[in-house]
C-alpha cells in the first residue's frame, strides 16, 4: 500500500510540469500572433505614410503652372490642363520637369538669322525652298533616371497644323548637335533644326516623353501661342463623289471622305517627269522598259478628329484602270515638296508623289485608300497631264 501511495505522489510534479509547459506554449503562440498583427498594421500605416510623403515630395518638385509643367493627370476636360493641348501650351520660358526629364529652351533663331548660322555650320546646307524658312532651337535636356538610358522624342508645330520633325530634312545643325539618347543622370545641350512654313506663327514644341496613353507636352516658343481647334471641320459633309470608279472626282475638284480631303493639282508624265526626277536625285533609276513615270501634285487636308493627327504620304495612292489593273508608287526620291506630312486636325499640305504606269496607257485614275475601313476610298481623275 505504501508503494502505491508513493507512486501516486511521484506523478503529480510531472503533471504540473506538463500543464505549465502547455500554458507557456499558448502564451507564446498568442504573443507571436499579436506581434504579426501589429507588424502588418504598422506596414500598412507605413505604406500610407510613405505614399503621402511621396505625393508631398512630387508636389514639391513638379513645376508650377506659371513656369513649369503641372502634374500630368487625365482630366474630364483636358483643355484646362496647361501644357497638354495645343490650345493651352506651357508658356514661353517654362522648364519641363516630367517623366524623369528636365527640358529647357536656351536659344532660338529663325529666318535669315537661322540660315546664316546653318550656312556657317556646313557648306552642304542649302537655301530654304520657296515658301519655307529655317528654325534653330538650342535645348538643355537632362535624364533624371538613375540608370536607364532614355530617348527624347519631340517635334514642332504651328498654325499650319503640321507636325515637323528635324530628321525629315537633310540639314546639318550647328554645333553642338543635340544628343537624343541620354544616359541616366546625364545632361546635354545642343541644337536642332526644323523647316517650317514661311512666317508661320504660334510655334510650339511637342514632347512625346510619357507612356503610351499620356498626352504630349506642348511648350510655346512665342508669347500667347495657341492653336485652337477649328470647329468648322465638324460641319464638313462627306460626299459620295469619287466612290464609283466610273465617276471619279473631276481634275481639280475636291474628294471629301470621312477623314480626308484630296485635290489633284498637277500631273507630269513621260520624259518631262523623268527629267525632273533625275534632277532631284542622280541616283534615281529610270523607269523599267515599257513603263513611264507619272508625277502627281496633290493637296491634302486632314479633317478627322483624332487629336494626335495622321500622316499623309505616297503610300495610300495607286493608279487603277477600269478593268481593275493596279500600279503602285515608284521607288524614287520625289521632287520637292514631297507629299509626306504629319497633319493635326485642320492641317493642310501640298506635295508630289511618283508612280509608274505602262507607256501609251490612257484610261487610268488615281485611287486613294488610306485605311481598311473604306470610308475614305476615292477615285480621282488625272485629266490629260503634261
Amino acid at each position: 500500500m505504501r508503494e502505491k501511495h508513493g507512486t501516486s505522489l511521484d506523478k503529480r510534479p510531472f503533471i504540473i510540469i506538463l500543464l505549465t509547459t502547455f500554458i507557456l506554449i499558448l502564451l507564446l503562440v498568442f504573443t507571436v500572433f499579436a506581434y504579426q498583427i501589429g507588424v502588418r498594421a504598422g506596414q500598412q500605416n507605413g505604406r500610407e505614410n510613405s505614399s503621402e510623403e511621396r505625393n508631398e515630395q512630387q508636389a514639391s518638385v513638379m513645376p508650377t503652372s506659371n513656369a513649369k509643367l503641372p502634374p500630368l493627370t487625365n482630366t474630364e476636360n483636358p483643355e484646362d490642363t496647361v501644357g497638354n493641348t495645343r490650345t493651352n501650351p506651357l508658356p514661353v520660358g517654362s522648364v519641363i520637369e516630367a517623366h524623369q526629364w528636365t527640358i529647357e529652351v536656351l536659344e532660338k533663331e529663325r529666318g535669315d538669322q537661322a540660315w546664316q548660322t546653318l550656312h556657317a555650320a556646313h557648306p552642304y546646307n542649302q537655301v530654304p525652298a520657296a515658301g519655307k524658312e529655317y528654325l534653330n532651337i538650342k535645348l538643355r535636356i537632362q535624364n533624371n533616371d538613375l540608370t536607364e538610358e532614355k530617348f527624347l522624342s519631340f517635334g514642332l508645330t504651328g498654325d499650319s497644323r503640321i507636325k515637323y520633325y528635324s530628321h525629315e530634312n537633310n540639314l546639318i545643325s550647328p554645333e553642338p548637335l543635340l544628343e537624343r539618347f541620354v544616359p541616366g543622370r546625364t545632361e546635354y545641350e545642343g541644337w536642332e533644326t526644323f523647316v517650317i512654313q514661311e512666317n508661320e506663327e504660334n510655334l510650339m514644341l511637342v514632347f512625346d516623353i510619357g507612356e503610351y496613353n499620356d498626352p504630349p507636352i506642348y511648350l510655346a516658343l512665342e508669347e500667347n501661342a495657341a492653336i485652337p481647334f477649328n470647329k468648322t471641320m465638324v460641319n464638313i459633309t462627306r460626299t459620295d463623289l469619287g466612290i464609283d470608279p466610273n465617276q471619279p472626282v473631276p481634275f481639280g475638284q475636291t474628294a471629301t471622305g470621312e477623314d480626308w480631303q484630296i485635290i489633284v493639282l498637277d500631273v507630269v508624265k513621260g520624259e518631262d517627269a523623268w527629267a525632273r526626277i533625275l534632277e532631284t536625285n542622280q541616283f534615281n533609276d529610270p523607269p523599267e522598259a515599257g513603263m513611264e513615270y507619272i508625277m502627281i501634285k496633290l493637296a491634302a487636308r486632314y479633317i478627322g478628329l483624332a487629336d494626335e493627327g495622321e500622316n499623309i504620304s505616297y503610300s495610300p495612292f495607286t493608279i487603277r484602270t477600269i478593268s481593275g489593273n493596279e500600279f503602285d508608287p515608284a521607288s524614287v526620291v520625289e521632287p520637292e515638296p514631297a507629299l509626306d506630312y504629319n497633319l493635326y486636325p485642320g492641317g493642310e499640305a501640298e506635295g508630289w508623289i511618283v508612280l509608274a504606269v505602262p507607256e501609251e496607257m490612257k484610261d487610268f485614275m488615281l485611287f486613294f485608300s488610306p485605311d481598311y475601313s473604306g470610308a475614305n476610298d476615292r477615285y480621282l481623275s488625272l485629266g490629260q497631264g503634261r
